[in-house]
Order: structure tokens, then sequence, then C-alpha cells
């Protein structure tokens, strides 16, 4: 079952039978993460005695380990020895609450998180959890501690984050109001409902999942209905041989548009030449990165903007290339936007 969750949908789990099994995925240096939101309670001691949200429980003395809900309150635990520690805060006041926890198997180190915040932290037996074949989401080993709640956005790392990137973790689960993966289609998969209006678009094989969206540079596009305007971050994926005209944003091939032609509180992202320009209107600032990004491979491209000081950064396949100061205040001239074109309908990428 499915109902309405931090991004989308999220599973629902009937507290009874219900499960998702999985081959086992981490056992050295790992971060368990998700969204829970529930009003249920669960046992009491090990982990294993509560509802299990990510758990690779195996009965007996094994290197095992789990994510559960023990009493009301997030447990993290390991085997052999056993050792749980539990979050400080209750989570079943039935809101969303987002949990991670991290392991160090040469220390043992062991923290868990609620909400972003760091809430236990201990040291447990060291070595890699080798015990567990498969794993498990919504139970104890798919026999007991049947979870009944929703759950979403499950990640398993094979790296231990640390607390800022945790904290960012939980910050993009709240804040992300638009995502199109163009899996044959342009549906946002956030709970906003920001689905595109593609025109002239077909779809391609993809560097994230299966398929892209593919803009053929004479009049396709897809309209956005809704935009951003004071504090925010646009990411995506890109791949192209083609060029743009010089100049100020607005000039170049669009890919993200909300120019309104004028001076306006506007911004957008095209290519500049064979860079990668973002601008802001009112008054006019472009930046542009120092590489080129027409060269037939993808790309990943990243720009942020703070609305109160006008700070505008630009990062190509996660660096830092360019950045600089532009106006200050919201961006609020344009009510949508669109990929692939500028918002009055020129530009084509």
């Amino acid at each position: 079952m499915a109902m309405p969750g931090v991004d989308a949908q999220a599973a629902v789990f009937n507290g009874t039978n219900g499960s998702i099994e999985f081959p086992a995925a981490v056992d050295t240096n790992f971060t368990l993460a998700c969204w829970v939101k529930t009003t249920a309670t669960a046992g009491a001691g090990q982990w294993y005695n509560g509802m299990g949200f990510i758990d690779a429980e195996v009965g007996g003395v094994f290197k095992d380990f789990g994510l559960a809900m023990v009493g009301n309150k997030a447990a993290f635990g390991v085997g052999a020895a056993d050792k749980t520690i539990l979050s400080t805060n209750a989570i079943n006041d039935g809101n969303w609450h987002h949990i991670a926890a991290t392991l160090n198997t040469t220390t043992g180190a062991m923290r868990l998180y609620v909400d972003g915040t760091p809430q236990a932290s201990d040291t447990g037996p060291a070595g890699a959890r080798t015990a567990p074949a498969k794993m498990r989401l919504g139970s104890i080993g798919g026999v007991a501690g049947f979870y009944n709640g929703s759950m979403d956005e499950v990640r398993l790392y094979n790296k231990i984050l640390d607390p800022d990137e945790l904290a960012r973790l939980v910050g993009i689960g709240q804040s992300l109001i638009a995502s199109h993966a163009f899996e044959g289609d342009a549906r946002d998969t956030t709970l906003y409902g920001n689905h595109g209006d593609p025109v002239g678009i077909t779809y391609t094989e993809g560097k994230v999942g299966a398929q892209s969206a593919q803009f053929n540079g004479t009049g396709s596009f897809v309209k956005i209905p809704a935009s951003v305007s004071g504090d925010f971050s646009l990411a995506w994926w890109m791949k192209t041989t083609a060029s743009g005209a010089a100049g100020q944003w607005y000039l170049g091939k669009s890919i993200i548009d909300a120019e309104v032609p004028g001076a306006a509180a506007d911004w957008g992202v095209s290519l500049i030449g064979n860079r990668l320009g973002f601008g802001i209107g009112n008054a006019d600032k472009t930046i542009l990165s120092t590489t080129n990004i027409n060269d037939g491979t993808w790309h990943h491209i990243a720009v942020t903007r703070v609305s109160t000081t006008g700070a505008m950064r630009l990062y190509v396949d996660g660096t830092l290339q360019t950045s600089d100061t532009g106006p200050t205040g919201p961006r609020n001239a344009a009510a949508g936007l669109r990929l692939g074109s500028s918002l009055y309908g020129g530009n084509f990428f």
C-alpha cells in the first residue's frame, strides 16, 4: 500500500505481515537512513525486540545489526555481543521523522540521529557485520517485529556520513519541491505535483535511471507550473555538443529558464558558448563555468543562490567553478519556468 510521503509516495506497513526483503547491502562502515511516521509502540530491550525499520537480524549470537523502534523511540543495535542505543526523543507522534544510524566497524562506534540531530552514541562490538545474507524493511527477520506505520526515502550508504551530511539529507527531504526523472514522462515525483507539460520531447538512454529527455534544439521544451524565487538550488545531468550565443544567460540556449523580458526579477541557466551560464536579472549578472560542457559526455550541473546576500555559485561535476554576487531579493517575476527553451519560447536547447 502507498500513501503521500516525504517525496511523492511512501510505503505503508500493516504491522502484521508486511515487509520488504532484499540482499544484504552493507557490512562495513555504513549509514542507514529512512523517514518514518507512526503512532505505534513496540517491545523493550534490544533492537530485535522492537518493530523493524531497516533490519539485518540473524537469530542467535551473530554479527548482525538493525534499525528499529523500541517502545516509542528509535533504536540502533549490533550483535555479538548485543548492544542497542536509543533516541532521547519519542518518534511515535504521528509526524514524519528522519532516522539515521552510523556504524564504524573498526572501532565499534555507533551513532543514532533523529531529524538530523545526534541523540545517542556508544561503542559496540567491532568487526564487519557479515552474518546477514538478507535485509528487510518493516520487520525483524521477516517473521516478527512487523512495523505499523509509513516509511519513505530509505537509504543505505557504504560509508559513515558525518553530522553535516546527515543534516543536509534531512533538509533535502523537506525542501525538494520538484524532481523530474524523465522516465518516459515529465511527471514530478515529489509530493508537490509540479508535473511538466512536454512539447516535442522524446526519450532516450539516461545517465541516472533508464531514460532521459531529448531536446531537439528547434521547438521542444517542458513547461513547469511553479518556479523558485528566494534561496534555491537547481541540479541536473546533461549531455550536449551544441553551443550558444555569448553574453547574458538569456542570449544562450536555455536549459532552465524563468526569464521575463525587460528589467525584471528573473533568472535562468543556459549554454553560453561552450560553457554553462547562470544568471540573475535586475540588474543582470551572469556567471560562467570555467570548463567546457559541450564535449558530448554527461556532466552534473548545480547552481545555488542566496536571496539575502545575492551569492551565486555554479558547480560542474561536483566542483565549485564560479561564484559571484548578484542582485538580492526574491526573483518572482515569472509564474512558472521552462526546460529547454526560454520562458517566452525561443533559444531552444
